[in-house]
């Protein structure tokens, strides 16, 4: 349970999980409202409603308590006292105990505000409900009539079959460059969904044939910036470019997930992915990437207008912000605001990464807004009311369900092209926001990065080639197996349906054996990582966030010999042996207690530091706990997560083959 207010206000122990409802109280004669709420609450628990019912004391701290007794006296009668001081119960603040700091935050993360002296809660209620109507009816509709494409508006596109290795009716590779190409459309659906990913060590996309996905920084589980959505039926997008004629009312994507009214080309290729498709006489080309130093997502986006009329186009940029490591537990609680032709958002609850989000354009922002409810309206994402409107509210998201969507203004003469830059990215500074989005708003510098990401996944690719008489082969080990090993396991660990973001002992340890022919440095980064994972007592975590320090702490009994089998494969390798008088520190934490299977928890470094080899060492002397027929007990886990159960009671034994790395790293130390 995520204790916010345990550690912003004191012992309070209210969660934050559940939904809040805070009565602020100054005067004895307005406890009837805290009466209201109290059978509200019985009303909640019968219903098995989880709400926190927090009632703040803002009485003047004089010697007669009378507010701090009637409200005890209420809780008495109405026979609550076992619900004060527990999660989903009731909580009594006095705000003269706590600081101005706790209160405002108390007040920002409560999802229903009451003020006692402002009368009844159902007047209250309907004011509040009445001035968010009235903001949203005084923002107009234009072109309410839309105009909807027909069906002989149908713009097919053909693949050049003939270019593809492998088609099989919805794609192929690229012979001459090895990208992997594909068409989507109305005519043309997916069995399921077809992924790719951008990544660089620190910051990365997964992309979909619909422009799905999403996007993160530092870590693609704790810290996504954009929704994840994994859904098996079908891709919903947490990011998607809406476009509208101004002059017929047309809407249409550059998404596929919205517009069906034509074919998309779709092209994966390494470090970057191409979308192309022509709806209302408008090429769209749209390019993503992620650069190798910048924590940002480039959509470089090329629209040519066909015909010789003038066109007006409303484009809006749309985004679902996440911040956290699930959108339900951020909702409500990011901060959006626009400034310098940048809209920035920040998770006012993260305890675990301090940064603002941004999304910005190389164009002028017209209007904007935080409020995914004012932007789809009574319709759906795939229709919603706010591309209709005049304009965007121009308002943030603190304590709504956030989004963000911009507004820009682009003209096109006939037959003419412009291009846009659309970012999405986080740091920990505004200013450094501001350098980077002066960058990314310069197009030909876009053009640049886009250049170098290329040629780095190029020259990084190209550094072993296989050639074997089977062409599948080929396709895979020349590429694709190296990009994803490396964007998806090392760098991204995540995909679209599993999104993990931790390291684990025995996998990324694995991941590493193949890229030693590509980069050495990909394996020894990983010994020493894993090896400052290690306990004192020898066992290791069976994986971890290096964000967080947190891992989980296991019987796994095969985790740990696989550092000195991989430091045997990097000495081997490289014939190189001082890696192994390189110095880590172990990690120091409370043992599994006897019948304790695993505990996840912060484990932090010790001072006790050891060798890489005196790391493999204690790996291989930890493992050599011998049971019946003179063979190491089996643990749980051991290399097959089916079998967590199998040795956990520390009786059963394994297969005489896992004791052979343990020979190897010793016969080729002894024979230095």
């Amino acid at each position: 349970m995520k204790n916010i207010y345990k550690k912003n206000c004191g012992n309070t122990g209210i969660s934050g999980d559940i939904p809040i409802i805070l009565v602020r109280i100054r005067d004895v004669n307005d406890c009837d409202i805290v009466e209201q709420l109290l059978k509200a609450k019985e009303y909640f628990n019968v219903k098995n409603i989880m709400v926190d019912l927090v009632i703040l004391n803002e009485e003047k701290n004089i010697y007669e308590q009378y507010v701090k007794e009637k409200i005890q006296a209420e809780i008495l009668n109405k026979h609550l006292e076992y619900f004060v001081n527990k999660y989903n119960g009731i909580f009594i603040l006095n705000a003269n105990e706590i600081s101005k700091h706790d209160v405002n935050l108390l007040i920002f993360r409560s999802n229903v505000l009451i003020d006692a002296s402002r009368g009844n809660v159902k007047s209250q209620l309907e004011e509040q409900e009445e001035e968010y109507l009235e903001r949203i009816k005084q923002i107009g509709v234009e072109n309410p009539n839309i105009v909807l494409s027909k069906e002989d508006n149908y713009n097919p596109i053909n693949l050049k079959v003939e270019d593809l290795n492998y088609y099989n009716e919805y794609g192929g590779f690229n012979k001459n460059t090895n990208e992997y190409v594909l068409k989507i459309g109305r005519r043309d659906k997916l069995p399921t969904v077809w992924s790719h990913m951008l990544v660089n060590p620190n910051f990365g996309t997964v992309v979909t044939e619909n422009m799905g996905g999403f996007t993160w920084c530092d870590n693609s589980r704790l810290n996504r910036i954009t929704a994840w959505n994994n859904s098996p039926n079908q891709d919903i997008p947490s990011e998607i470019v809406y476009i509208k004629d101004k002059e017929t009312g047309k809407v249409w994507s550059t998404s596929s997930f919205i517009t069906e009214e034509s074919d998309c080309e779709v092209t994966y290729g390494f470090g970057y992915a191409k979308y192309t498709s022509i709806c209302n006489d408008i090429v769209t080309n749209t390019e993503i990437f992620v650069p190798q130093d910048a924590n940002i997502k480039v959509n470089i986006l090329k629209l040519k207008n066909t015909i010789a009329s003038k066109r007006n186009l409303k484009l809006i940029y749309y985004v679902k912000p996440c911040l956290d490591e699930d959108e339900t537990k951020s909702n409500g609680y990011i901060n959006i605001w626009k400034k310098d032709n940048i809209i920035y958002a920040k998770n006012q609850t993260s305890n675990n990464f301090d940064k603002i989000a941004y999304v910005g354009t190389n164009k002028n922002i017209i209007s904007f807004t935080g409020n995914k409810d004012f932007f789809i309206g009574n319709k759906t994402i795939k229709n919603p009311e706010g591309v209709n409107k005049v304009s965007l509210d121009n308002e943030g998201s603190l304590g709504k369900n956030a989004c963000i969507a911009l507004e820009i203004n682009i003209e096109l003469d006939g037959f003419e092209s412009k291009e846009i830059t659309l970012f999405i990215g986080e740091e920990e500074q505004e200013e450094k926001i501001k350098e980077i989005s002066s960058q990314y708003s310069n197009l030909d510098y876009c053009y640049e990065q886009l250049k170098q990401t290329k040629q780095y996944w190029y020259e990084l690719l190209n550094r072993v080639q296989v050639k074997t008489p089977v062409e599948s082969m080929n396709i895979m080990l020349n590429g694709w197996m190296v990009y994803q090993t490396i964007c998806s396991r090392i760098w991204g660990k995540t995909g679209y349906y599993q999104s993990g973001g931790a390291t684990g002992f025995r996998d990324q340890l694995q991941d590493t054996l193949g890229l030693k022919y590509i980069d050495i440095e990909f394996m020894k980064k990983q010994i020493i990582d894993s090896a400052s994972h290690q306990f004192i007592e020898g066992d290791v975590l069976h994986w971890w966030h290096n964000q967080t320090k947190r891992g989980i702490r296991t019987r796994f009994s095969d985790d740990l010999l696989w550092l000195p089998y991989v430091v045997c494969e990097y000495l081997e390798f490289t014939n190189n042996y001082n890696i192994l008088e390189e110095e880590v520190p172990y990690l120091y934490g409370e043992q599994l207690k006897e019948g304790e299977d695993e505990r996840y928890e912060m484990y932090l470094p010790s001072d006790i530091c050891g060798s890489i080899y005196e790391h493999c060492n204690k790996a291989i002397e930890k493992s050599l706990d011998f049971g019946e027929y003179n063979l190491p007990k089996i643990g749980s886990g051991d290399w097959n997560d089916g079998f967590s159960t199998v040795g956990n009671k520390g009786k059963r034994t394994k297969c005489v083959a896992r004791i052979f790395p343990i020979f190897n790293f010793r016969k080729i130390y002894t024979n230095m």
